[in-house]
């Protein structure tokens, strides 16, 4: 059976991260007692200056959309790639569309 996990996204109102996704493992959804207690890691980490307040997040698939907020952003990011992406030297975030030239 593969490992069950969630994730949660987290706002700060202080610090250099507006908002961290957090990847929750070892999550336990039956009434059986757990083996592991859960443990959180951050996954990504969305700085201040880069992403704005009230951003609302949609997951589909593996697919993570930031969308909207102050600057009306829309940031896709596959949370499949994640780990390449950082190997890689390169963001996860991939700029989708200027939500002002949309109609």
């Amino acid at each position: 059976m593969e490992p069950k996990f969630v994730y949660a996204m987290f706002r700060f109102e202080k610090g250099e991260n507006r908002y961290t996704l957090y990847k929750i493992t070892n999550v336990n959804l039956s009434h059986d007692e757990p083996k592991q207690p859960p443990r959180a890691t951050a996954v990504i980490q969305f700085p201040y200056r880069k992403f704005p307040a009230g951003m609302g997040f949609l997951a589909l698939g593996s697919k993570l959309y930031c969308i909207g907020g102050e600057e009306k952003k829309v940031y896709v990011v596959d949370l499949d790639t994640i780990e390449t992406c950082f190997k890689e030297n390169r963001s996860p975030f991939v700029r989708v569309a200027n939500m002002h030239e949309i109609s």
